[in-house]
């Protein structure tokens, strides 16, 4: 496939998933914890459990502190995009946005 197409795929997937983030953002949408629970034992646990890779560990409210203060929008953008040493997707591949969004409002619940 010529690499103007696979470019062309790549920008329009990262604006397709910037709309929905936005949209996400603007109704004000929220993850549930609760659900969140179960996603972070699958996928997140084994990094913030440990600190492993320099991942904040739940519970550690100090290490969380300037996190929540940006909010549980951006801390979901950083988990579904990657921020720093933490790879694209948060290593689950088959999660969806909402799914990060639970996750990260369970350790953010955790933490505070």
């Amino acid at each position: 496939m010529p690499t103007r197409i696979i470019h062309m795929r790549a920008i329009l997937s990262a604006a397709i998933t910037c709309i929905g983030l936005l949209l996400w953002h603007m109704a004000g949408a929220a993850g549930n914890p609760k659900a969140g629970e179960i996603i972070y034992d699958h996928y997140c646990n084994n990094c913030h459990t440990t600190g492993e890779r320099g991942a904040p560990v739940v519970g550690d409210k100090a290490a969380w502190a300037e996190r929540v203060k940006k909010g549980e929008f951006i801390l979901t953008e950083h988990a579904f995009y990657g921020h720093r040493r933490m790879p694209e997707f948060g290593g689950c591949g088959e999660c969806n946005l909402s799914d990060f969004a639970n996750a990260v409002a369970y350790m953010v619940s955790q933490s505070k």
